[in-house]
């Protein structure tokens, strides 16, 4: 016998929930509009909501829904705008708020995309997008928890924007592992070689989806 289980928010049936409010996860494209009377403080606020929404639709498995959590609020708090990409891909112009809108809004239809039941009826390229953005959202937050293990010096997700110490691992405000420059350790550097390897397709994956993942 399956089981079968309705709540106010969700249906249950065997491994499989159906989200009955979906517009409490979505963003119509109509936003983005040049007209539209939302201004960036609010976007700002309403696409960070919907991203924190979708957490208990991340993973079973806890460790991965707090992983997936303090990724959401460091993009937010912490994460200069822009610097990432420009470590990398040089001469890369600023973003302007309106890009930034869009960049976000494409994340989150990408985690979306991500947290979507592959339903045997749905076409095959459909099914092969979903495992895909599943793929790289799996390994996004494997890499993340990697970080908060070797960043544990900084414990950037509980503190502000503030320059340190070079030869502190940054990965997520400062990028010291990304800098040409840098002034890490040899034992670090190669450490932290994957992560930077990681970052650095990561990076090139924004730019071709114009996501800011």
């Amino acid at each position: 016998m399956s089981l079968f289980i309705e709540t106010a928010r969700a249906i249950i049936k065997d491994d499989i929930q159906v989200v009955k409010h979906i517009k409490k996860y979505t963003l119509p494209k109509s936003i983005l509009d040049p007209n539209n009377i939302i201004n960036h403080e609010t976007y700002i606020k309403m696409t960070y909501r919907r991203f924190m929404r979708l957490k208990p639709l991340i993973s079973k498995r806890e460790m991965v829904r707090d992983t997936y959590s303090s990724y959401i609020r460091c993009k937010y708090r912490y994460e200069p705008v822009g610097l990432k990409m420009s470590l990398i891909c040089a001469n890369e112009p600023s973003v302007s708020r309106s890009e930034l809108r869009q960049q976000i809004y494409n994340s989150l239809q990408f985690i979306l995309q991500a947290v979507t039941y592959n339903e045997a009826k749905l076409s095959n390229s459909i099914k092969g997008n979903i495992t895909v953005a599943k793929q790289i959202l799996k390994n996004l937050l494997t890499v993340e928890y990697e970080k908060l293990k070797g960043d544990s010096e900084k414990k950037w997700q509980y503190r502000g924007n503030k320059f340190t110490n070079s030869n502190v691992i940054d990965f997520n405000i400062e990028y010291n592992h990304l800098k040409s420059s840098s002034k890490l350790s040899k034992e670090k550097e190669n450490k932290y070689a994957a992560i930077r390897s990681f970052d650095e397709c990561l990076i090139y994956l924004n730019k071709t989806l114009n996501t800011n993942l």
